[in-house]
């Protein structure tokens, strides 16, 4: 899904010192948005919800809950109050506003991501072909 968005914000870049810097900046700004820099429990409510609303931190969700789940319960030893404090802050569940993003809504959104912007891309890098 992310490769099929990013390869249609490239398809709108003519050289290469040009998708590097595209390449770099959007990185980093992703690196922020899904929470990998700074946890999304350590920013503003409001912050949060639009962050995870994203499907940036949805996918990164979707990846922290299998790295982490032994992680986790070992650290809490089991204990459910802090178990919960610790993925939210983490991102390993996620909210928006106090609803929470079931697995199948982020699946989905990045279902429909995927195949979106790779017919975006698919279009627009054909009509640069022709």
């Amino acid at each position: 899904a992310l490769t099929a968005l990013t390869a249609f914000g490239a398809s709108f870049l003519r050289t290469s010192g040009a998708y590097s810097a595209f390449a770099t900046v959007l990185g980093t700004i992703l690196g922020f948005v899904a929470g990998a820099y700074i946890p999304v429990g350590s920013l503003p409510d409001g912050v949060a919800s639009t962050i995870n609303a994203l499907p940036f931190a949805q996918g990164a969700m979707l990846l922290r809950r299998p790295f982490t789940a032994d992680a986790l319960r070992t650290v809490t030893a089991g204990d459910a109050a802090a178990s919960d404090s610790l993925r939210g802050f983490y991102g390993i569940d996620l909210f928006v506003g106090s609803a929470q993003v079931a697995v199948w809504v982020a699946v989905g959104v990045l279902i429909v991501v995927a195949v979106g912007f790779t017919a975006l891309s698919a279009g627009r890098i054909r009509s640069l072909l022709r």
